[in-house]
Protein backbone atom coordinates (compact mmCIF):
# COMPACT_ATOMS: atom_id res chain seq x y z
CA UNK A 1 0.00 0.00 0.00
CA UNK A 2 1.43 3.37 -1.18
CA UNK A 3 1.79 6.59 0.88
CA UNK A 4 -0.65 8.57 -1.04
CA UNK A 5 -3.52 5.73 -1.39
CA UNK A 6 -6.49 7.67 -2.01
CA UNK A 7 -8.51 5.51 -0.38
CA UNK A 8 -7.27 5.23 2.79
CA UNK A 9 -7.24 7.49 5.84
CA UNK A 10 -4.52 10.13 5.74
CA UNK A 11 -1.64 10.26 8.30
CA UNK A 12 -1.63 13.66 8.51
CA UNK A 13 -5.17 14.03 9.41
CA UNK A 14 -4.86 11.82 12.26
CA UNK A 15 -5.45 13.19 15.93
CA UNK A 16 -2.12 12.86 18.15
CA UNK A 17 -2.77 10.30 21.03
CA UNK A 18 -4.60 12.21 24.03
CA UNK A 19 -2.99 12.68 27.33
CA UNK A 20 -2.94 9.30 29.60
CA UNK A 21 -5.00 11.04 32.82
CA UNK A 22 -7.55 12.48 30.09
CA UNK A 23 -11.45 11.47 30.71
CA UNK A 24 -14.07 10.15 28.45
CA UNK A 25 -17.56 12.52 27.99
CA UNK A 26 -19.27 9.25 26.43
CA UNK A 27 -21.80 8.22 29.21
CA UNK A 28 -22.12 5.21 27.34
CA UNK A 29 -18.25 4.62 27.24
CA UNK A 30 -17.78 1.18 29.40
CA UNK A 31 -15.97 1.66 32.32
CA UNK A 32 -12.25 0.21 32.90
CA UNK A 33 -13.19 -1.59 35.75
CA UNK A 34 -15.94 -3.91 33.49
CA UNK A 35 -12.93 -4.36 30.69
CA UNK A 36 -10.75 -6.98 31.36
CA UNK A 37 -7.41 -7.14 29.35
CA UNK A 38 -4.98 -10.24 28.03
CA UNK A 39 -2.07 -10.11 27.64
CA UNK A 40 -0.66 -12.73 24.55
CA UNK A 41 2.93 -13.79 26.98
CA UNK A 42 3.30 -17.01 25.30
CA UNK A 43 6.39 -16.83 22.09
CA UNK A 44 9.43 -18.56 22.65
CA UNK A 45 10.83 -15.94 21.93
CA UNK A 46 13.39 -17.98 19.28
CA UNK A 47 14.67 -15.02 17.73
CA UNK A 48 16.09 -13.58 20.97
CA UNK A 49 17.65 -16.08 21.99
CA UNK A 50 21.08 -15.30 20.80
CA UNK A 51 21.25 -12.08 23.31
CA UNK A 52 18.59 -12.82 25.96
CA UNK A 53 17.73 -16.15 27.37
CA UNK A 54 15.10 -14.72 29.70
CA UNK A 55 11.37 -15.80 29.17
CA UNK A 56 10.56 -12.36 26.71
CA UNK A 57 8.22 -11.23 29.54
CA UNK A 58 11.05 -10.69 31.84
CA UNK A 59 13.69 -8.72 29.16
CA UNK A 60 14.72 -6.10 30.58
CA UNK A 61 13.99 -2.38 29.25
CA UNK A 62 15.50 0.42 30.86
CA UNK A 63 16.39 -1.85 33.77
CA UNK A 64 12.23 -3.03 33.93
CA UNK A 65 11.05 -6.00 32.58
CA UNK A 66 9.24 -5.07 29.42
CA UNK A 67 5.97 -6.82 30.78
CA UNK A 68 5.86 -4.79 34.16
CA UNK A 69 5.87 -1.43 31.68
CA UNK A 70 2.62 -2.80 29.92
CA UNK A 71 1.08 -3.63 32.84
CA UNK A 72 2.14 0.17 34.72
CA UNK A 73 0.78 1.86 31.32
CA UNK A 74 -2.96 -0.15 31.73
CA UNK A 75 -2.70 0.53 35.11
CA UNK A 76 -1.96 4.63 34.94
CA UNK A 77 -4.96 4.21 32.46
CA UNK A 78 -7.50 3.02 35.20
CA UNK A 79 -7.87 -0.80 33.95
CA UNK A 80 -8.24 -3.03 36.76
CA UNK A 81 -7.92 -6.87 35.65
CA UNK A 82 -5.19 -8.30 33.89
CA UNK A 83 -4.90 -11.90 32.22
CA UNK A 84 -1.47 -13.42 31.70
CA UNK A 85 -1.29 -15.89 28.72
CA UNK A 86 1.51 -17.51 29.67
CA UNK A 87 3.38 -20.49 27.61
CA UNK A 88 7.64 -20.55 27.64
CA UNK A 89 9.20 -19.79 31.01
CA UNK A 90 5.69 -19.45 32.79
CA UNK A 91 6.74 -20.83 35.83
CA UNK A 92 9.55 -17.91 36.35
CA UNK A 93 7.17 -15.15 35.31
CA UNK A 94 4.85 -16.16 37.86
CA UNK A 95 7.11 -15.85 40.48
CA UNK A 96 8.62 -12.44 39.90
CA UNK A 97 5.09 -10.75 39.47
CA UNK A 98 3.63 -12.75 42.55
CA UNK A 99 7.09 -11.15 44.41
CA UNK A 100 8.30 -14.38 45.09
CA UNK A 101 11.46 -14.21 43.20
CA UNK A 102 13.74 -10.47 43.10
CA UNK A 103 13.92 -9.30 39.66
CA UNK A 104 17.45 -8.96 41.49
CA UNK A 105 18.65 -12.28 40.88
CA UNK A 106 17.35 -11.82 37.08
CA UNK A 107 18.71 -8.32 36.69
CA UNK A 108 21.02 -7.09 39.24
CA UNK A 109 21.23 -3.31 37.23
CA UNK A 110 17.34 -3.11 38.01
CA UNK A 111 16.02 0.25 38.02
CA UNK A 112 14.78 1.10 42.06
CA UNK A 113 11.31 1.93 40.58
CA UNK A 114 10.40 -1.72 39.85
CA UNK A 115 9.34 -2.57 43.37
CA UNK A 116 7.32 0.36 43.88
CA UNK A 117 6.11 -0.43 40.77
CA UNK A 118 5.18 -3.69 41.83
CA UNK A 119 4.00 -3.13 44.92
CA UNK A 120 1.36 -0.55 43.69
CA UNK A 121 0.05 -2.42 40.79
CA UNK A 122 -0.29 -5.69 42.95
CA UNK A 123 -2.45 -3.75 45.56
CA UNK A 124 -4.89 -1.98 42.66
CA UNK A 125 -5.04 -4.87 40.16
CA UNK A 126 -6.60 -8.25 40.02
CA UNK A 127 -4.05 -10.77 38.10
CA UNK A 128 -4.93 -14.00 36.67
CA UNK A 129 -2.58 -16.48 35.40
CA UNK A 130 -3.03 -18.99 32.30
CA UNK A 131 -0.60 -21.44 31.37
CA UNK A 132 -0.10 -23.48 27.92
CA UNK A 133 1.13 -26.71 28.22
CA UNK A 134 1.50 -27.11 24.41
CA UNK A 135 2.12 -23.87 21.97
CA UNK A 136 -1.77 -22.89 20.89
CA UNK A 137 -1.53 -19.89 19.39
CA UNK A 138 -2.38 -16.97 20.07
CA UNK A 139 -6.32 -17.09 19.51
CA UNK A 140 -5.70 -20.75 21.45
CA UNK A 141 -4.27 -18.85 24.32
CA UNK A 142 -7.33 -16.31 24.55
CA UNK A 143 -9.27 -19.77 24.44
CA UNK A 144 -7.63 -20.70 27.89
CA UNK A 145 -8.86 -18.01 29.53
CA UNK A 146 -12.74 -18.60 27.60
CA UNK A 147 -14.45 -18.43 30.90
CA UNK A 148 -13.51 -14.66 31.72
CA UNK A 149 -14.32 -13.18 28.60
CA UNK A 150 -16.59 -9.70 29.16
CA UNK A 151 -18.93 -8.03 26.69
CA UNK A 152 -15.70 -5.95 26.21
CA UNK A 153 -11.88 -7.24 26.12
CA UNK A 154 -9.11 -5.63 25.45
CA UNK A 155 -5.94 -7.79 23.98
CA UNK A 156 -2.41 -6.71 23.71
CA UNK A 157 0.21 -8.40 22.47
CA UNK A 158 3.47 -8.31 25.33
CA UNK A 159 6.41 -8.14 23.50
CA UNK A 160 4.93 -4.24 21.47
CA UNK A 161 3.70 -0.96 22.93
CA UNK A 162 2.09 1.29 21.08
CA UNK A 163 1.64 4.76 22.67
CA UNK A 164 -2.00 5.46 22.72
CA UNK A 165 -4.88 5.98 25.24
CA UNK A 166 -6.68 2.80 25.33
CA UNK A 167 -9.93 4.69 26.16
CA UNK A 168 -9.44 5.64 22.41
CA UNK A 169 -10.13 2.45 21.57
CA UNK A 170 -12.83 1.99 23.88
CA UNK A 171 -14.51 5.22 22.82
CA UNK A 172 -14.15 4.17 18.77
CA UNK A 173 -15.84 1.08 19.59
CA UNK A 174 -18.59 1.87 21.90
CA UNK A 175 -19.20 5.37 19.59
CA UNK A 176 -18.39 4.13 16.31
CA UNK A 177 -19.15 4.39 12.75
CA UNK A 178 -22.31 2.68 11.13
CA UNK A 179 -20.58 0.44 8.51
CA UNK A 180 -23.31 1.73 6.08
CA UNK A 181 -23.20 5.28 7.67
CA UNK A 182 -19.67 5.77 6.58
CA UNK A 183 -19.08 8.81 8.39
CA UNK A 184 -15.69 9.30 10.28
CA UNK A 185 -15.55 10.07 13.97
CA UNK A 186 -13.52 12.54 15.88
CA UNK A 187 -11.49 10.96 18.77
CA UNK A 188 -12.37 10.72 22.81
CA UNK A 189 -9.39 13.29 22.81
CA UNK A 190 -11.48 15.78 20.41
CA UNK A 191 -8.98 15.43 17.50
CA UNK A 192 -9.49 14.86 14.35
CA UNK A 193 -8.96 11.35 14.26
CA UNK A 194 -9.62 8.88 11.20
CA UNK A 195 -10.99 6.39 13.94
CA UNK A 196 -13.69 4.02 13.38
CA UNK A 197 -15.76 1.41 15.62
CA UNK A 198 -18.48 -0.15 14.83
CA UNK A 199 -22.13 0.32 15.65
CA UNK A 200 -25.61 -0.57 14.54
CA UNK A 201 -28.54 1.98 13.36
CA UNK A 202 -28.97 4.48 15.40
CA UNK A 203 -28.06 5.49 19.22
CA UNK A 204 -24.44 4.72 19.93
CA UNK A 205 -25.43 0.96 21.89
CA UNK A 206 -23.94 0.13 25.40
CA UNK A 207 -20.89 -1.99 25.96
CA UNK A 208 -23.24 -4.78 27.30
CA UNK A 209 -25.67 -4.27 24.61
CA UNK A 210 -23.23 -4.33 21.19
CA UNK A 211 -24.65 -6.61 18.96
CA UNK A 212 -23.01 -8.55 16.15
CA UNK A 213 -22.65 -5.52 13.95
CA UNK A 214 -20.32 -4.20 16.51
CA UNK A 215 -17.11 -6.41 16.98
CA UNK A 216 -13.84 -5.21 17.17
CA UNK A 217 -11.39 -2.38 16.63
CA UNK A 218 -7.22 -2.39 16.51
CA UNK A 219 -4.91 0.21 16.44
CA UNK A 220 -3.02 0.84 13.76
CA UNK A 221 0.32 3.60 13.25
CA UNK A 222 2.03 4.58 9.98
CA UNK A 223 5.43 3.44 9.16
CA UNK A 224 7.46 5.08 6.71
CA UNK A 225 8.91 1.29 5.67
CA UNK A 226 6.62 -1.54 7.11
CA UNK A 227 8.82 -4.63 5.21
CA UNK A 228 9.21 -6.40 9.00
CA UNK A 229 5.35 -5.84 9.60
CA UNK A 230 1.70 -6.92 7.95
CA UNK A 231 0.26 -4.09 7.03
CA UNK A 232 -3.40 -3.10 6.72
CA UNK A 233 -5.81 -1.79 3.97
CA UNK A 234 -7.89 0.42 5.49
CA UNK A 235 -11.04 2.35 3.89
CA UNK A 236 -11.38 6.04 4.07
CA UNK A 237 -13.58 5.41 7.30
CA UNK A 238 -11.08 3.56 8.94
CA UNK A 239 -12.95 0.01 8.17
CA UNK A 240 -9.96 -2.76 7.92
CA UNK A 241 -10.88 -4.22 4.68
CA UNK A 242 -7.61 -6.96 4.75
CA UNK A 243 -4.41 -7.58 6.03
CA UNK A 244 -1.52 -7.37 3.81
CA UNK A 245 1.52 -9.81 4.19
CA UNK A 246 5.07 -8.45 5.41
CA UNK A 247 8.00 -8.28 3.06
CA UNK A 248 7.00 -4.25 1.17
CA UNK A 249 9.13 -1.76 1.55
CA UNK A 250 6.59 1.09 1.63
CA UNK A 251 5.04 3.02 3.60
CA UNK A 252 1.69 2.18 5.44
CA UNK A 253 -0.94 1.34 8.27
CA UNK A 254 0.45 -1.41 10.06
CA UNK A 255 -1.14 -3.80 12.72
CA UNK A 256 0.32 -2.30 16.46
CA UNK A 257 -0.89 -5.46 18.55
CA UNK A 258 -3.83 -3.95 20.24
CA UNK A 259 -7.58 -4.48 20.03
CA UNK A 260 -11.08 -3.94 21.65
CA UNK A 261 -12.59 -7.01 21.23
CA UNK A 262 -16.07 -8.30 21.98
CA UNK A 263 -17.58 -11.14 23.69
CA UNK A 264 -19.24 -12.16 20.61
CA UNK A 265 -15.65 -12.02 18.51
CA UNK A 266 -13.37 -13.80 21.22
CA UNK A 267 -16.29 -16.77 21.18
CA UNK A 268 -16.05 -17.47 17.69
CA UNK A 269 -12.63 -18.74 18.29
CA UNK A 270 -12.52 -22.84 17.58
CA UNK A 271 -11.42 -25.02 20.45
CA UNK A 272 -7.53 -25.86 20.47
CA UNK A 273 -4.69 -24.46 18.39
CA UNK A 274 -5.73 -21.01 16.20
CA UNK A 275 -4.33 -17.70 15.59
CA UNK A 276 -6.21 -14.07 16.23
CA UNK A 277 -3.72 -12.88 13.61
CA UNK A 278 -4.29 -15.22 10.77
CA UNK A 279 -7.59 -16.34 11.49
CA UNK A 280 -10.38 -14.64 13.42
CA UNK A 281 -9.05 -10.88 12.54
CA UNK A 282 -9.21 -11.60 8.79
CA UNK A 283 -12.60 -13.11 9.11
CA UNK A 284 -13.69 -10.28 10.72
CA UNK A 285 -12.57 -7.51 8.12
CA UNK A 286 -13.66 -10.39 5.45
CA UNK A 287 -17.11 -9.45 7.10
CA UNK A 288 -16.50 -5.88 7.61
CA UNK A 289 -16.71 -5.67 10.91
CA UNK A 290 -13.29 -5.21 11.87
CA UNK A 291 -12.02 -0.98 12.34
CA UNK A 292 -9.15 0.93 13.16
CA UNK A 293 -8.00 3.69 15.69
CA UNK A 294 -5.59 5.35 13.14
CA UNK A 295 -2.64 7.74 14.16
CA UNK A 296 0.64 8.46 14.07
CA UNK A 297 1.57 6.93 17.63
CA UNK A 298 5.26 5.94 18.85
CA UNK A 299 5.56 2.18 18.01
CA UNK A 300 8.46 -0.51 19.76
CA UNK A 301 8.47 -4.04 19.37
CA UNK A 302 11.12 -6.19 21.37
CA UNK A 303 10.92 -9.28 18.51
CA UNK A 304 14.54 -9.27 17.52
CA UNK A 305 17.80 -8.15 18.66
CA UNK A 306 18.22 -5.45 16.57
CA UNK A 307 14.51 -3.91 17.91
CA UNK A 308 15.44 -5.00 21.64
CA UNK A 309 18.41 -2.37 21.84
CA UNK A 310 16.49 0.40 19.86
CA UNK A 311 14.05 -0.10 22.42
CA UNK A 312 16.11 -0.01 25.45
CA UNK A 313 17.39 3.34 23.72
CA UNK A 314 13.79 4.55 23.21
CA UNK A 315 12.25 3.23 26.50
CA UNK A 316 13.73 5.71 29.05
CA UNK A 317 11.70 8.76 27.31
CA UNK A 318 8.71 7.08 27.03
CA UNK A 319 8.51 5.98 30.60
CA UNK A 320 9.72 9.68 31.69
CA UNK A 321 6.47 11.15 29.60
CA UNK A 322 4.56 8.12 30.72
CA UNK A 323 5.24 8.92 34.62
CA UNK A 324 4.62 12.45 33.99
CA UNK A 325 1.06 12.26 32.67
CA UNK A 326 2.63 13.67 29.46
CA UNK A 327 1.58 12.12 25.81
CA UNK A 328 1.24 8.68 25.63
Amino acid sequence: MSSDAPDSPSPESTAKPARSGHQVTNPTAPKHRDVPCFLLSGGLGTRLRSVEARPKALVPVAGIPFILLLIRALHLQGFQTVHFLLGHGAKDVVKVLNGDTPWAEFDPRYDQRLEPWLAEVRREMTWHFHVETEPMGTGGALGLARGAFAPVNLVLNADSHVEIVYEDLLAALDRGVSSSAGASTKGASGGGASTAGVSGEGAPPRAGALGASAVGALAAVWMQDRSDYGGLDLDPNGRVRGFLEKGASDAGWINAGAYLLTENALRSLPEGPSSLERDLLPALARAGRLYALAGRAYFRDIGTPKRLAEARQEMPAWIRRMEDGGEI
